[in-house]
């Protein structure tokens, strides 16, 4: 059965994505491996290296979805009559961003078509 994309279940997918992402982050810095060099040789320091671009690699892209996370959640809350509002200044589509596009990326700003466009640009 599918289910009536409302901004209240927007809402919900948004917040379990929201901690999903925390919980990834605790557990991938808790287990941090050592910034420093392992005393070892040149190969356990490169062992080290590539771990550490990896995890803050993964930082960052976590931080960067987080961000639209956290920009749709307060879009929603603001005004929740308008939680598929596309968000582009001359919106090429209908006004509104897909419920199936935002059943995939709950934090999607634009419509498909406004997507496209700035994708071409």
């Amino acid at each position: 059965m599918d289910v009536v994309l409302t901004a209240a279940v927007l809402l919900e997918r948004l917040r379990a994505e929201q901690a999903t992402i925390l919980r990834r982050h605790q557990i991938r810095n808790g287990t941090d491996v050592l910034h420093e060099s392992t005393g070892g040789d040149e190969a356990d320091d490169a062992q080290v290296a590539t771990a550490t671009f990896f995890r803050e690699s993964e930082n960052a892209a976590d931080r960067g979805r987080l961000t639209l996370i956290q920009d749709a959640i307060a879009r929603i809350e603001a005004d929740p009559e308008q939680f598929d509002g596309c968000q582009a200044e001359n919106c090429l589509g209908n006004g509104h961003i897909e419920h199936e596009r935002l059943g995939i990326l709950p934090w999607a700003k634009l419509c498909c078509a406004c997507a496209a466009a700035q994708q071409r640009h």
